[in-house]
C-alpha cells in the first residue's frame, strides 16, 4: 500500500477498508504482521492527519456498512483521535511545556547519550526495538501496538527521556499528530493518567508479532512517573547534535518525492535488512 497525498486516494483507501472495519478489525487489530502486511488495520491515519478525509466521513462510511455495534471497536479508535485533539486544545500548556523540555534536552548535557546514540543507530541489542527503529526510518510508519512497545522500551528499559522519543516519532511518522503522538507518549510514561503506565512485556510482543521477536532484556518494573518525565539527565552535545540531524533528515524526507508507504516484499519476520541502510545513513 502506498500513501498518495490526495483526497481521491484517501477516499479510495476508506472504500478499500470499510468491509474489514467490523469483527475482522476487532479480532486482529493488535497483531503487528510487519510492513509487508497491513491488511488488519485501516492505514487511514495519514489521510486523517492531513485532513484529506475527516473522522466524520470515516465514521459515517463505517456505520453505513456495519450497523449496530459491529464496528464499535474501530469507531472508538477514531473517536480517540478526536478526544486527544480536544484534550490538548483545552490544555495548551502541555504542548508548550513539551517543546520547552525538548529545547532544554537539546541544549544541555547528561549521562545517557550512549544509550541514546545506540537507540538511534538500532544497536540496542533488543531485537524488536532495533527492527522498529529501522522500520520507522524506512517506511515512516509503525503499527500502533509497536508504537506502544517502542515507547515503553525507550522510557523504562533504555531510560531515555520520553520527550526525545515523541520528537523522533513526530518527525518520522507520516501520520505524526501533535495530540495523539505527544499524549500517547505521556500515557506510556504514566503522566497522562495518574498511576497508570504501560510496560512492554516480551511474551506479549512475541504473541502479537507471530513469534518474530524474543524481546530479551526488557525492564521488569516501571520507573516512577517523575523519573520517566525527567528522563534522568539530558543529552550531551553529541547526543543533541544526533537528534538535530535526525530532525533535519526527517524534514528532507517529508519533502522528497517519495511520499509513500512502501510495502516490503520481505517476509513479515525479515526486518533486519532495512537496519543496515538505517545505520549507514546515521554516519
Amino acid at each position: 500500500m502506498t500513501f498518495t497525498p490526495t483526497r481521491a486516494a484517501g477516499l479510495a483507501a476508506l472504500a478499500d477498508f470499510v468491509d474489514r472495519a467490523g469483527h475482522d478489525y476487532a479480532e486482529t487489530r493488535n497483531f503487528d504482521r510487519g510492513p509487508g502486511d497491513r491488511a488488519n488495520v485501516s492505514m487511514l491515519s495519514p489521510y486523517l492527519r492531513y485532513r484529506l478525509v475527516t473522522e466524520s466521513e470515516v465514521v459515517a462510511a463505517v456505520r453505513a456498512r456495519h450497523p449496530g455495534e459491529t464496528a464499535a471497536k474501530f469507531i472508538q479508535e477514531v473517536f480517540w483521535r478526536t478526544y486527544w485533539k480536544g484534550w490538548l486544545e483545552l490544555r495548551p500548556s502541555v504542548w508548550t511545556d513539551y517543546l520547552e523540555d525538548l529545547a532544554s534536552l537539546e541544549a544541555t548535557s547528561g549521562g545517557w547519550r550512549r544509550d541514546y546514540d545506540r537507540a538511534l543507530a538500532g544497536a540496542t541489542g533488543i531485537d524488536c526495538f532495533d527492527a522498529w527503529i529501522a522500520e520507522l526510518a524506512e517506511f515512516g510508519y509503525l503499527h500502533n501496538h509497536a508504537r506502544m512497545w517502542f515507547a515503553s522500551i525507550w522510557i523504562f528499559t533504555l531510560r531515555l527521556p520520553w520527550q526525545l522519543g515523541a520528537a523522533l516519532f513526530w518527525h518520522y511518522l507520516y501520520d505524526g499528530d501533535a495530540a495523539s503522538n505527544t499524549l500517547s507518549w505521556r500515557w506510556v510514561a504514566g503522566l497522562q493518567t495518574a498511576g497508570k503506565t504501560y510496560l512492554a512485556q516480551a511474551d506479549n510482543i512475541a504473541r502479537y508479532t507471530g513469534g518474530c521477536f524474543t524481546a530479551a532484556g526488557l525492564a521488569a518494573r516501571r520507573r516512577n512517573h517523575r523519573d520517566a518525565h525527567a528522563g534522568t539527565s539530558t543529552a550531551d552535545d553529541a547526543g543533541a547534535a544526533a537528534h538535530r540531524a535526525h530532525r533535519a533528515a526527517a524534514r528532507r524526507r517529508r519533502s522528497s518525492a517519495r511520499n509513500a508507504f512502501a510495502r516490503s516484499d520481505a517476509s513479515r519476520c525479515n526486518r533486519r535488512p532495512a537496519l543496515r541502510a538505517w545505520a549507514v545513513a546515521l554516519r
